[in-house]
């Protein structure tokens, strides 16, 4: 398995936690926005 890779399944597993028009946040906790897609690249 290639570094880059190494979560994907672990990511897989928490998609049903991801809802379009959920708030997005950067990493210093601050709202950046709200998912208006979510896209598969597997």
């Amino acid at each position: 398995m290639s570094h880059e890779n190494e979560h994907i399944g672990y990511a897989h597993d928490h998609l049903g936690a991801i809802a379009q028009w959920m708030p997005v946040f950067d990493a210093d906790n601050v709202e950046i926005g709200v998912l208006q897609a979510i896209r598969s690249i597997m």
